[in-house]
């Protein structure tokens, strides 16, 4: 099967989804075309560099990797709209994310954060921000900035209090507390 995705080059989505997978096979390097890659739900020791070589891709989805960390490749896909790192063990967000001001859907519900830096303010495009899961005792103030957001869950972490800025989401659609 791997010989077949060789030639297939032209592929712009690729699903690797199964608890099978323990690296990221060598020929996805070779996908040049790549729009979407999902290799969540696996058990991965490493994403190798490479991945922040195919530019062309929109959406990155590395839910339940076994990520203690932001792989670094992330800050060279820019042309991102979609990134998915939900489920993992993360607890920070580097400061390289702020450079990818496509992001319309950023997920990092899931993961051991405290808090979320300021900076994710900045990501003006983002309709979907998900923290569900996570360790936050406050919402944070930036989202008062995403003046576009359309969907925000923030379920299951340890708020008690709902600021009045979220009344004043009026693009907001899907709000979970």
């Amino acid at each position: 099967i791997f010989f077949l995705i060789l030639v297939l080059t032209t592929i712009s989505t690729l699903f690797l989804i199964s608890k099978l997978f323990s690296y990221v096979p060598g020929f996805i390097q070779n996908l040049t075309s790549l729009e979407s890659l999902d290799l969540g739900w696996n058990q991965l020791k490493e994403i190798p560099d490479f991945i922040g070589e195919l530019t062309k891709l929109t959406t990155l989805d590395l839910s339940s990797a076994q990520l203690e960390e932001v792989p670094n490749f992330i800050q060279h896909l820019t042309g991102l709209t979609s990134l998915r790192i939900s489920q993992n063990k993360l607890k920070e967000v580097p400061d390289f994310i702020r450079e990818l001001t496509q992001l319309t859907t950023l997920d990092l519900s899931s993961n051991k954060l405290e808090e979320i830096p300021d900076f994710i303010g900045e990501l003006t495009n983002l309709t979907s921000l998900r923290l569900s899961s996570s360790q936050l005792e406050k919402v944070p103030d930036f989202i008062k900035e995403l003046k576009g957001i359309t969907s925000l869950y923030l379920s299951k972490n340890q708020i008690k209090d709902i600021p009045d800025f979220i009344g004043l989401l009026s693009d907001l659609s899907d709000l979970s507390f």
